[in-house]
């Protein structure tokens, strides 16, 4: 009978097996798709809503990646067979917009599946590596990421999601070129790096100190630095589940579809609140933001 500790350990190699791949692979297949799709776009008229993939065998490991176009989203779904995990992986890239949404699911041996959303905000873009800011939508857990430094103390299925949005963001760059992806870093018009993002503060200590009290049990395990940390994050967010208004008095209003979150900010990016109207009612909490 396999314990526990030694399927987690055939898990865990079959990941790194997967990291192998998607670091030695994806550079040349996201260049050859790029020159593939330079082609065809000089002879179609409708480049949308194609289907582009390859197979790729190695090791008992089978990795399969498709991209599709649907309007103004991409999607780059990749898929890890192996004898003891599979694992897929969907990751949107709002063409538009610039923001990206993360989907990974794992099934293991015995059938166990594990499921986790990511949105994905790219701080910075060095040839083939990044930092970025990985934030589950379910658990509000955040990840900050540099490729070139990943932290073995992640668990595997972290490290997989990474893996694929490093291969999804090598991808838009060859194919839509640099700008598509660095949309995902600015805020209002101007660049939101991680440091900037950090300067994003409530008013005074009171102030948040207040907001906190107010609405610390709508963020189940959050500390009051997290608090402040996802208020940050979230003002540097965009995407099709990012919905925005600008109030008369300049007032920015910032809420995520996916977890019923609101920020309000004046004309200054200085926080006001963070919040989830209606809590735990996700459908109410979007017609409260509807109505502001």
């Amino acid at each position: 009978m396999i314990s526990k500790g030694e399927n987690y350990m055939k898990q865990f190699i079959v990941v790194i097996l997967a990291i192998f791949i998607f670091s030695s692979l994806a550079p040349s297949y996201a260049s050859a798709l790029s020159s593939q799709n330079s082609k065809e776009l000089t002879t179609s008229e409708e480049p949308s809503n194609q289907v582009e993939g390859e197979t790729l065998e190695l090791e008992d490991t089978s990795v399969e990646i498709q991209s599709n176009e649907e309007n103004d989203t991409a999607y780059i779904d990749t898929t890890i067979n192996s004898e003891n995990l599979d694992v897929q992986s969907e990751l949107e890239l709002d063409l538009d917009e610039g923001g990206m949404l993360l989907n990974v699911e794992s099934e293991d041996e015995n059938g166990e599946i594990q499921s986790q959303e990511y949105e994905v905000v790219i701080h910075d873009i060095n040839g083939e590596d990044f930092k970025a800011s990985l934030f589950d939508t379910t658990t509000g857990e955040e990840y900050e990421v540099n490729t070139e430094e990943l932290q073995a103390s992640w668990i595997p299925l972290v490290i997989i999601a990474i893996h694929a949005a490093r291969f999804g963001v090598k991808y838009a760059i060859k194919k839509y070129g640099k700008s598509a992806v660095s949309k995902a870093t600015k805020q209002y018009g101007k660049k939101a790096s991680a440091s900037s993002l950090k300067k994003v503060k409530f008013a005074n200590s009171k102030t948040f100190d207040r907001h906190w009290r107010d609405h610390k049990k709508e963020f189940p395990g959050y500390t009051k630095n997290r608090y402040l940390t996802r208020a940050q994050s979230l003002a540097g967010t965009t995407g099709k589940h990012i919905l925005t208004k600008k109030r008369s008095n300049g007032d920015i209003l910032k809420y995520n579809k996916n977890t019923n979150e609101l920020l309000i900010l004046n004309k200054n990016d200085t926080i006001k609140t963070l919040f989830k109207p209606k809590h735990p009612n996700k459908s109410a909490g979007y017609q409260y933001f509807k109505k502001q």
